[in-house]
């Protein structure tokens, strides 16, 4: 006489079977290209954080999820991924009554209802080679218990807890901007008791009709170079009869690479750094055409310094930095997070530059 009560309950199971697993990647666009921005904060290091994530375009009403996997940073594909094992990690998923765009700084605001335990125990990140592509997510987790998840309670949350220990490993994943992308590559050239240096973008956003400008930092005692420039260029396989990357050691110049097509120069303004020892290089704004032509187009810049002391050639010349122009993207998701996990809040945008939404993650399970 139980049979009829228990008959809707086989009949949901019968209907979910007939669905296939599947996956999808939040967001959607970045099933097929890499963030390409790094983001090595979360999930990975102590403490608690949350991942909002609009599933829009994910998900139409409802969905059981048995699993999600991250992937390596697309800055970090020609870097070996060391292994490292984190024990005690926890995730769980729920609902969130929050918007991708306004997130609370309180975690317990951020959830609606309760959360379901899908993974607890000590997690091998994996060893990832150079040559992995960096659209493989190959950082994942079997749930063992299924979220149920259903669209009209809210967004999903995803929230990962990792006890307080001892140092923090270096692992970066693959994060999502919002808008047009950039990453460094390469290496920095020696300059003259330096102890650090940066060449990328700034500010603006390398999309068509928007703009940026390239800066460089050193932090030296030595001397300022005598002049800067940054050049933008169209490849990082030819310049002219040249075969790129080319070492410059031949040249005079042992440590510095040319990375990228010399095709238009930007003279960069050179400033001393206050207070720490050294100086900042600044180009003006670049303006980008506003083309459609442009849309997904790639675009590589690498800065040079004039300083005899430095070697035989005079020059030093920066790592690469790459950008890809896209148009402005909704946001996907929002992190917010702290380095203690028995924390009760904090902090909103946990992530670098180019307005990232948060990890690039794919979910597998079964979606309606």
């Amino acid at each position: 006489m139980r049979i009829p009560f228990l008959l809707p309950l086989m009949l949901m199971a019968a209907a979910t079977l007939t669905h296939a697993q599947s996956s999808k990647t939040a967001p959607t666009w970045a099933a097929q290209f890499p963030g390409e921005v790094a983001i090595n904060r979360v999930p990975f290091q102590s403490g608690r954080s949350q991942q909002i994530v609009d599933t829009t375009g994910l998900v139409q009403n409802s969905a059981v999820i048995l699993g999600l996997a991250y992937r390596k940073a697309a800055p970090k594909s020609a870097v070996q991924m060391t292994g490292v094992t984190i024990p005690g990690l926890q995730i769980y998923l729920g609902h969130s009554p929050s918007t991708v765009s306004s997130p609370s700084t309180n975690f317990a605001t951020n959830r609606s209802g309760p959360q379901t335990l899908v993974f607890s125990g000590s997690y091998h990140l994996p060893s990832l080679p150079p040559s992995l592509p960096t659209t493989s997510f190959a950082i994942g987790f079997k749930f063992t218990r299924a979220f149920a998840y259903s669209k009209s309670r809210g967004n999903l949350l995803i929230e990962v807890v990792i006890p307080n220990v001892p140092g923090n490993p270096t692992y970066s994943v693959d994060g999502a901007a919002t808008g047009g992308t950039g990453y460094e590559f390469g290496v920095h050239g020696p300059y003259p008791g330096a102890t650090g240096h940066y060449f990328g973008a700034s500010g603006g956003a390398p999309s068509p009709g928007g703009w940026f400008s390239m800066v460089g930092f050193v932090f030296t005692t030595s001397s300022p170079p005598a002049f800067a420039v940054a050049y933008v260029g169209a490849s990082t396989q030819r310049f002219g009869a040249i075969p790129l990357p080319f070492d410059l050691t031949g040249l005079g110049a042992p440590g510095n690479v040319l990375y990228s097509s010399l095709d238009l120069p930007f003279p960069m303004n050179v400033t001393k750094n206050s207070p720490a020892p050294g100086f900042m290089a600044m180009t003006d704004l670049f303006p980008i055409p506003k083309h459609s032509a442009l849309l997904g187009a790639h675009l590589y810049a690498q800065a040079i310094y004039g300083l005899p002391a430095a070697n035989a050639l005079g020059l030093v010349f920066s790592n690469g930095f790459a950008m890809r122009l896209m148009t402005h993207k909704p946001e996907f998701s929002s992190v917010v997070a702290s380095p203690s996990s028995n924390a009760q809040s904090g902090i909103v945008g946990w992530a670098p530059w180019g307005g990232v939404g948060g990890p690039v993650v794919e979910l597998t399970g079964v979606f309606n």
